[in-house]
């Protein structure tokens, strides 16, 4: 861990005394939060141990429901109809509910799936949909068929199946009815027309292509911000994908310093912790989560829960029971 901090603030202090700006040192700010909340929540595990659990459990519950009652009577949205609340975009809602799903994931061991689990996953489903988030409903359905019960997920999938062989013959059916119903319709159709436009490049609207236009960056590192240096590489915003941000912004001993981070929490750790991390990582695939505060709280609980499941694994050896 300590490797990536020092890195993180070394690069973007460096460029920016090169670029004479304060604007890469804004991150490092952000990133520091992140940092001292990884820590206080190992602090604080150490303390309260599955305590914590319960804790969080409880405040996923309560965000919940304040956000479903903001989504049902308030009129923040962004454009058309895509839910968006206080947030600055509806991609950075949608990430937080997927944050509290994951976070219901890890918690729910002390739960025991109990009708109060699955209202508040339906409401964090809901929330998602409103924001009509690509990336958002791929996580949502991941989520679910983990979480539901075997038989259920059979049914489930052989659905999903069926609409993915029915999807060459969208044209055929009307769902604009269904679609305002939810209150999605608008936003629904200018995504489609966006994917289904032959200009439309998703590796550099994203700003995926930065690597390869600068790859002298890839090894020290250009540090985050000051996105107008990469005139060349289309647009003027951060990389959409926390691996390739990582890589871009902080070199091979930064992306090092990450990969190893969650290595370790994920070897010792439970297979919730990974399906956690995953959903994280796979919107991260198309946005930049790195700054995200919930993913640091997953990779601490990841070292935590991690280290309880090792100890207790060493001492089923010693004694002879595993």
């Amino acid at each position: 861990m300590w490797p990536l901090i020092i890195n993180v603030f070394i690069v973007n202090l460096a460029q920016s005394v090169i670029n004479k700006s304060l604007q890469p040192n804004v991150y490092t700010f952000y990133l520091f939060f992140n940092y001292a909340l990884f820590f206080s929540t190992i602090i604080l595990w150490k303390k309260y141990k599955e305590n914590l659990l319960n804790i969080i459990y409880k405040i996923i519950i309560f965000l919940s429901l304040l956000f479903l009652g903001m989504s049902l009577f308030s009129f923040s949205y962004d454009g058309g109809k895509q839910l968006i609340l206080f947030f600055n975009n509806p991609n950075q809602l949608s990430l937080f509910s997927i944050s509290c799903l994951s976070l219901l994931t890890i918690t729910h061991k002390n739960q025991d799936k109990n009708w109060l689990f699955w209202i508040i996953g339906l409401i964090q489903t809901f929330i998602i949909i409103k924001t009509v988030s690509r990336a958002g409903y791929v996580v949502m359905f991941i989520w679910w068929i983990f979480m539901i019960p075997v038989k259920v997920r059979k049914a489930l999938l052989l659905c999903f199946t069926v609409v993915l062989c029915l999807l060459p013959f969208v044209e055929v059916f009307d769902a604009s009815e269904f679609l305002d119903l939810v209150g999605i319709k608008k936003n629904f159709f200018q995504k489609r027309f966006v994917l289904s436009n032959p200009e439309f490049n998703g590796l550099e609207e994203r700003g995926l292509n930065r690597p390869w236009e600068y790859p002298s960056y890839l090894i020290a590192g250009a540090g985050e911000g000051l996105f107008s240096r990469f005139g060349k590489a289309a647009t003027g915003l951060e990389i959409h994908n926390t691996w390739a941000t990582v890589a871009f912004s902080y070199g091979i001993l930064g992306f090092i310093s990450f990969l190893m981070l969650n290595i370790e929490a994920v070897r010792k750790s439970s297979g919730f912790i990974t399906l956690s991390l995953f959903m994280l990582y796979l919107f991260g695939s198309v946005h930049n989560n790195f700054r995200s505060p919930f993913l640091w709280m997953v990779l601490a609980f990841g070292m935590c829960i991690g280290e309880v499941n090792f100890n207790e694994k060493e001492t089923k050896t010693k004694t002879g029971t595993l």
